[in-house]
């Protein structure tokens, strides 16, 4: 998680362009926890996306992150969107995932983690969950990771050629094991069975989009209407694009440009088409609720 953290990391950018989730996915993370809801704190909150969305349903929200840049762009969109009676149910602070100082112990009804567990010390920020909620209390952890257009398989093979597999592009640049982690599905992140019960899981893979939406929509669907230029306004926000750009600072062309350019060449596409052609991107997803024992 070091790239997120560093200084020059563009905090507000991640704000802008990447994916939310809707009230129906929170609906779905109230009708589990089914409890008291005076407390909800939200570890690694980056720019404070889902802190907000939480507030609806919390009397207070406590945002945690360990970039000071990602909590002051939460502590602005805070400002600049919610009313005074929200802003004042909702508080930032900078703390690592494990050591939340500034929450009591047993306190917390949920602590929820929204992209960003694959980057923790799982066997510490653990045991820091289990010392903030209280007992009976919900983790909620979700994710979501590679989107892919369903329409255009040979858009994916060239975004994943730039994004993992070419060594002289992205692909060496992930941290790691996070991003592996999170391409498994969080597989190898184990919730210790000792000390939550009801673990509830669930994956959603992209290549089960159907053409206008499931019959069903699962409880967590991504599924955006893009141009090429938004996909890669996207990946700009990515830490293996921010550490890239850190290697090669006098690149002519940005790597990101040459996938673009990659890609309309494979589809016959013009550059205006990057702006104008709209594509359907639907992501991988998942997510681990569960109750402190």
């Amino acid at each position: 998680m070091a790239t997120f953290s560093a200084k020059n990391f563009a905090a507000a950018n991640y704000n802008l362009f990447r994916p939310t989730y809707s009230t129906s996915f929170y609906e779905h993370l109230m009708k589990y926890h089914n409890g008291p809801t005076s407390l909800v704190v939200d570890v690694g909150c980056g720019p404070g996306t889902a802190a907000r969305a939480l507030l609806p349903f919390f009397d207070k929200v406590s945002g945690h992150d360990a970039s000071a840049a990602m909590i002051a762009t939460a502590n602005s969109k805070a400002a600049e969107n919610l009313p005074p009676q929200d802003f004042e149910r909702v508080s930032f602070h900078v703390s690592s995932s494990e050591d939340m100082g500034d929450v009591e112990s047993g306190t917390a009804d949920m602590v929820t983690v929204a992209q960003a567990i694959h980057w923790f010390n799982h066997k510490l920020f653990f045991q820091e969950v289990l010392r903030v909620l209280k007992p009976g209390g919900t983790l909620a952890y979700w994710y979501y990771v590679d989107p892919v257009f369903p329409k255009y398989p040979a858009l994916n093979k060239i975004a994943d050629n730039f994004i993992y597999d070419d060594p002289r592009y992205l692909g060496s640049y992930w941290e790691q094991p996070g991003r592996n982690l999170l391409r498994g599905f969080l597989k190898d992140v184990a919730v210790p069975e000792h000390s939550f019960t009801q673990v509830k899981k669930f994956e959603f893979h992209a290549e089960q989009f159907e053409e206008g939406g499931p019959e069903k929509e699962p409880p967590l669907y991504i599924h955006q209407k893009v141009t090429l230029n938004d996909y890669k306004a996207y990946c700009l926000t990515s830490s293996a694009y921010h550490a890239y750009k850190l290697a090669h600072p006098d690149e002519q062309i940005d790597v990101l440009d040459l996938m673009v350019e990659e890609m309309n060449k494979e589809m016959g596409w013009t550059a205006k088409d990057n702006e104008s052609k709209i594509l359907d991107m639907v992501f991988n997803t998942g997510y681990v609720f569960a109750k402190k024992a």
